[in-house]
């Protein structure tokens, strides 16, 4: 049986995963012959177009080969993404399961040092207990919601019976939101609207009331230890999350069951990421504008929906957004105020809702 590859970024990883990846070196060559099209015994990879167009979308064998190789080295071997080998394991996996037997799991995964530095091969075993303790947390509160009454149960299916048939009924066109902003600084571009500025942008020098955090609130630590998200996740050296920074401030919190989550995505942002909110905007500019989120990092047209299930609640960060400055360009200075209330919850960790149209007349400014 020929296994399958599926690429992944390292924000989309699984627990499940771990015993698949393949070697960056592995990863990295068949990603490139996958690319190129051109070897019939290569393993496929079956998300290989989604991948060459969100990463290398004008490949051309005359004109960018080595710039395109090179390109997807630094991908896997930085670890930004990962080659998953299914069904089989593959010749060289980066993680190698130790039994222990105290261990809730009967063991751990541990990332064989050859494949990346020193530092990076610990935050791989760290990201690895975090995906664990996630895993067995989900379990928890599955188990927990397994012995809520069979009356509450079978009521609760009707309804999402109901929706799901509801959001399955056919729209007549499926617009397209994802778009190229052609303004500003390359690397932050934007679209500037008919008064000058980027939708929900105000000019000028961004507000002292509007910045976000310069460090990790108290206790961050041991409250991740407890089950909060990560606040600032890091990567390699350098590369961190830094999510406290989109805060002006935060706290921890448990939203009880029942409670409702929401949040905009497009065709490209995944649905269960890290931010919330407990309210639908009120329009794109009001998102742009109160929730600071930038042209660049997402151009909306789709909302999700998160309900809190029976149990223990959800751990969470929750806390005033804050502002986002726009790169320089031409002389101008623009921001993004934020101010709204926004919810922080490990990604990847929720089974949300089929996205839905946003309801906004605004959405394709």
């Amino acid at each position: 049986m020929f296994s399958i590859l599926e690429i992944k970024s390292r924000y989309d990883l699984t627990w499940e995963d771990l015993p698949y990846i393949e070697a960056p070196a592995f990863a990295h060559h068949h990603a490139f012959k996958a690319i190129q099209g051109r070897d019939p015994y290569a393993p496929p990879v079956q998300n290989i177009e989604d991948f060459r167009r969100a990463e290398v979308p004008h490949y051309d064998p005359f004109f960018n080969h080595d710039y395109v190789e090179n390109h997807l080295r630094h991908l896997f071997f930085e670890g930004l993404y990962f080659s998953i080998s299914r069904p089989k394991i593959p010749l060289a996996p980066i993680f190698n399961w130790r039994p222990i037997a105290e261990h809730p799991d009967g063991g751990e995964w541990i990332a064989d040092p050859t494949n990346y530095s020193e530092y990076f091969t610990q935050k791989l075993e760290e990201y690895a207990k975090y995906l664990g303790a996630q895993r067995r947390r989900k379990i928890a509160e599955q188990e927990e919601a397994d012995a809520t009454p069979a009356s509450l149960v079978a009521g609760v299916k009707r309804v999402v019976e109901k929706r799901e048939k509801i959001e399955a009924a056919p729209t007549e066109v499926t617009p397209q939101f994802k778009r190229t902003h052609e303004d500003g600084y390359e690397k932050d571009a934007y679209t500037l609207q008919a008064d000058g500025k980027p939708l929900g942008a105000q000019e000028g020098i961004m507000p002292r009331h509007c910045q976000g955090l310069t460090k990790l609130p108290d206790n961050h630590e041991l409250l991740v230890e407890q089950g909060y998200p990560n606040l600032d996740f890091e990567w390699s050296p350098g590369v961190s999350g830094e999510d406290y920074a989109n805060f002006s401030d935060v706290r921890p919190d448990v939203l009880p069951p029942g409670t409702k989550l929401y949040r905009i995505v497009d065709e490209k942002v995944r649905l269960a990421g890290g931010y919330w909110a407990t309210e639908l905007p009120e329009s794109k500019a009001n998102w742009r504008c109160k929730y600071a989120v930038k042209d660049s990092w997402n151009d909306n047209g789709y909302y999700t929906e998160y309900t809190v299930p029976p149990g223990g609640g959800l751990k969470v960060w929750r806390g005033t957004t804050a502002g986002q400055k726009y790169q320089v360009s031409d002389g101008k200075k623009f921001y993004l105020e934020g101010g709204r209330e926004q919810i922080y919850i490990s990604p990847n960790t929720i089974v949300p809702a089929p996205k839905k149209l946003t309801p906004w007349t605004d959405a394709n400014s």
